[in-house]
Order: structure tokens, then sequence, then C-alpha cells
């Protein structure tokens, strides 16, 4: 299972990065099952955006998509 992280607009840092390692390590049971995981997080003014494709050996092709709101500071 190949894993591709990607961010626009902003800088990830490593420790994002880690953490996604970490979190992607608990589907591992799936790993002959799944051809690649895409994770691409975009910033937009007061927005993050996250979407996620899961591509499978027997062609199906899965999304998911997940938004916040930037809180400001006071």
């Amino acid at each position: 299972m190949k894993i591709d992280v990607r961010s626009v607009h902003f800088d990830l840092s490593e420790e994002s990065k880690q953490y996604l390692a970490t979190r992607a390590e608990r589907i591992g049971y799936a790993k002959d099952m799944i051809v690649d995981l895409l994770f691409v997080f975009t910033k937009d003014s007061k927005n993050y955006k996250l979407e996620v494709t899961a591509n499978f050996r027997w062609g199906v092709q899965k999304i998911s998509k997940e938004k916040e709101k930037v809180q400001e500071r006071k």
C-alpha cells in the first residue's frame, strides 16, 4: 500500500506527517486490498479541507472529505 500526503497552500509539519503514518498503520490489515491512499490537505482563507482517496485492487475508488473552520484567536 502506497501512502501519499500532500498539502496545498501551506506546509504540513513533519509531526503531522508522522501522525498520519501512525494512524495509517491501523488499517494495515487492509494493505493487500488497498493499492494506494492519497491524503490532500488544503487551506483557504478560513478553512482546512481534507480529502482522502483510497484505490482498491478490484478497481473501486472511495473518497472521503472533511472540512473544518479555523478558529480566530482573540
